[in-house]
């Protein structure tokens, strides 16, 4: 197999939750990680991070990031993986640097307002989930902008939001 097809192969695996084949593509085409390209160590990293390995998946992810750092994607993994994690704070700083990459990136704006928010840093949830709700209104983004408002206590605004999240999401009541 040519690397794309390795590539391709850990990265369906991943997607159906069979992390173990993922693991065993990338370690067999590459038996010393450090030596594979940056894209294998991104999806082995997401591969820990599954696992419950998350120094070492986020170890992986950043060695990916000082190959290609200007790579969305890498950050985007780092993000999720600390969020997978329970770091939420981290979590939201790698979504701030993958907004500073491309602050258009459909959903990004969105997974950084909810880490801000189980950061506990409201303000800035609130200020990020009005921004995702503009761009790209759901009842998602008008829920997450509702939690941000009523744990500072705007209980009116919150009131607010949380109609427009189940004006588009009803099944959320």
């Amino acid at each position: 197999m040519d690397t794309d097809q390795v590539l391709s192969a850990a990265e369906q695996a991943l997607a159906r939750g069979d992390v173990d084949a993922g693991e065993r593509e990338i370690t067999a085409a590459w038996p010393d990680i450090s030596a594979a390209p940056a894209e294998a160590r991104h999806i082995l990293g997401a591969i820990r991070g599954v696992q419950g390995k998350l120094a070492e998946g986020e170890q992986l992810i950043r060695s990916a990031i000082a190959d290609e750092p200007q790579s969305l994607r890498h950050r985007i993994a780092l993000g999720h993986l600390y969020a997978g994690g329970d770091a939420h704070g981290p979590a939201a700083e790698a979504y701030a640097e993958a907004l500073r990459i491309d602050p258009a990136w459909a959903g990004l704006r969105l997974s950084y307002a909810i880490a801000l928010y189980k950061a506990g840093r409201h303000a800035e949830a609130e200020t990020a989930a009005r921004q995702a709700a503009q761009e790209a209104p759901s009842g998602e983004a008008w829920d997450t902008l509702s939690c941000a408002l009523r744990a500072q206590g705007k209980h009116a605004d919150a009131l607010k939001a949380a109609e427009a999240a189940l004006a588009l999401r009803p099944e959320l009541m």
